[in-house]
């Protein structure tokens, strides 16, 4: 009977002294939320100013414009928000809605993908975390199996009903003024859409 009783003091024994070594991670996991709400606190809020499929930005770019001067020149080199009709006629006519920064104490950030070969490419920014800019790209799963030049010719009676209509997808925010270089990451995301035709 004693050694039964010495044999359960020995388990209390063992279970108490697990519970204080396990303290301690108890206490640094609940401490683990604080942590996630302070990198949240860091994310700044951001509106979107432009996004589309269609502009005449034809090279991949990621720029932060601190500036007047930069902007308008990137606004008018983007020819982002004119009629059709109206480009090329001259590069500095009027643009619809073109939005005044304030760059005492905003910039904007601008990813331009650059040209595509179908409209089924885009970009977008989706996150300012302190001076990093999370940007998606999403690309058509079947130009990342195929090279396009490799890419079978098409009969002459599948030619009428492919449309094929270059792209240049750009999307262009507003954000709080940031000091400090700003970092780029840069996701592609592979989509399973369809050609279309």
């Amino acid at each position: 009977m004693k050694l039964i009783n010495k044999i359960k003091t020995i388990f209390v024994a063992l279970g108490f002294l697990g519970m204080l070594l396990t303290m301690p991670i108890t206490l640094s996991l609940a401490a683990t939320p604080v942590n996630a709400q302070a990198s949240f606190d860091k994310e700044k809020t951001f509106t979107t100013i432009a996004k589309g499929k269609y502009c005449q930005w034809d090279e991949e770019d990621y720029l932060v414009i601190r500036d007047k001067e930069t902007w308008e020149k990137v606004w008018i080199t983007a020819d982002i928000q004119r009629r059709f009709e109206d480009r090329g006629k001259n590069n500095y006519i009027e643009y619809r809605g073109r939005p005044k920064i304030d760059f005492t104490q905003e910039m904007v950030i601008a990813a331009f993908m650059g040209r595509c070969p179908t409209s089924e490419f885009s970009i977008e920014i989706s996150r300012v975390v302190e001076n990093t800019v999370y940007i998606i790209r999403h690309v058509p799963s079947y130009l990342t199996s195929i090279s396009p030049h490799m890419a079978p010719k098409p009969k002459t009676m599948d030619i009428l009903p492919v449309v094929s209509i270059n792209s240049s997808p750009y999307h262009l925010i507003r954000a709080p003024m940031l000091t400090g270089p700003v970092e780029f990451h840069i996701t592609t995301v592979i989509s399973n859409s369809p050609i279309i035709r």
